[in-house]
């Protein structure tokens, strides 16, 4: 019942700037020209809801396939439809050199087969429904295992940025708990400056290859959250992306404890 009254829950917006709360910072371009690399990035403080950004139509108004950002969705779907009894729960699939991968593993090692296998045990209305209860995105998932990767699914950068926001404050229509733990997936870096989660995608198109981080570091226990998105022509562009991502908070004073 709780389940089928979520689904029922108000389409939630997940747009969260506007030309009253940015500030364009054109030196951030540096990081995406020195990597061959057009894009956006934006970092919102929570505490007055400032955001500080490059690129600012791209972030607002250009929309990519999401690719492995979806797992977000996917997991949270997962757990709270029961697919996956918890964040240590397996599926019979082949993550590299593991045959028998747990969720979190698969989350943060961008596992394709394992959420392929998820979404069928999901099954496609339910995942349908529970994507058009987020309002993600263009909402439309194509039959099969590839929406997030084909371009039928796509999302805006600003979405995104909503979506880890809200997630961050256990204010989506999902159990407390499973909110929490695709969270703890999504912590990757904790020092005693700074803990940084985020969620990366990538996939190949026309315009090259798209790279995606999303999520939030947390100084002095005040989260900030953060998307970028880029097409680049560069290999190993998930791996340039991540020190892209650093770079840029570095740029604006953060990973230093001082914010």
């Amino acid at each position: 019942m709780r389940t089928i009254l979520a689904f029922a829950t108000a389409t939630i917006m997940l747009a969260g700037c506007s030309t009253n709360n940015v500030t364009t910072d054109d030196s951030l371009g540096q990081y995406f020209s020195k990597n061959n690399a057009t894009g956006t990035f934006a970092v919102m403080n929570n505490a007055d809801g400032q955001f500080v950004l490059y690129n600012l139509a791209r972030y607002r108004d250009s929309a990519y396939a999401p690719a492995q950002t979806f797992d977000i969705v996917s997991g949270l779907a997962g757990l709270q439809t029961g697919a996956l009894a918890s964040d240590t729960a397996r599926l019979p699939v082949a993550c590299g050199a593991d045959a028998n991968p747990t969720f979190s593993a698969a989350f943060q090692g961008d596992c394709a087969p394992f959420f392929a296998e998820l979404a069928r045990r999901i099954g496609h209305d339910t995942l349908q429904r529970w994507t058009d209860s987020l309002g993600y995105g263009s909402r439309k998932l194509a039959p099969g295992d590839s929406a997030a990767f084909d371009g039928s699914l796509r999302v805006k950068a600003d979405e995104q940025l909503g979506l880890v926001k809200r997630l961050y404050f256990n204010q989506l229509p999902f159990f407390k708990l499973n909110q929490e733990l695709v969270k703890k997936a999504m912590q990757r870096e904790n020092t005693s400056k700074y803990r940084l989660a985020w969620k990366s995608g990538e996939t190949r198109g026309s315009a090259g290859t798209l790279v995606w981080y999303t999520g939030w570091v947390e100084e002095n226990n005040h989260p900030y959250f953060f998307a970028m998105n880029f097409h680049t022509e560069k290999p190993n562009a998930r791996a340039t992306g991540l020190g892209m991502l650093k770079e840029m908070l570095q740029h604006l004073g953060y990973l230093e404890g001082k914010k």
